[in-house]
């Protein structure tokens, strides 16, 4: 089984840092480009907090989604 190194912040592709988690942490993966991030974005993350018992949401924001016109986004 994978054990994280945890002396010190986990990147992916050295740009992100990774928010802090524990163990038995129930967490949740919300994906989209959220551009612009908008109240829906939030109420869709709070449900899910409150409908599955997570303890958090991560926002993985995807710039690259090919259904999206990408000249309306923002830059």
């Amino acid at each position: 089984m994978y054990q994280p190194d945890r002396s010190h912040p986990h990147t992916i592709r050295g740009i992100t840092t990774l928010p802090p988690s524990a163990r038995n942490m129930r967490i949740g993966l919300f994906g989209g480009s959220f551009n612009p991030p908008h109240p829906g974005h939030q109420l869709v993350s709070r449900q899910a907090l409150k409908r599955l018992g997570l303890d958090a949401v991560w926002w993985l924001v995807t710039p690259g989604n090919p259904l999206k016109d990408h000249s309306e986004l923002a830059p």
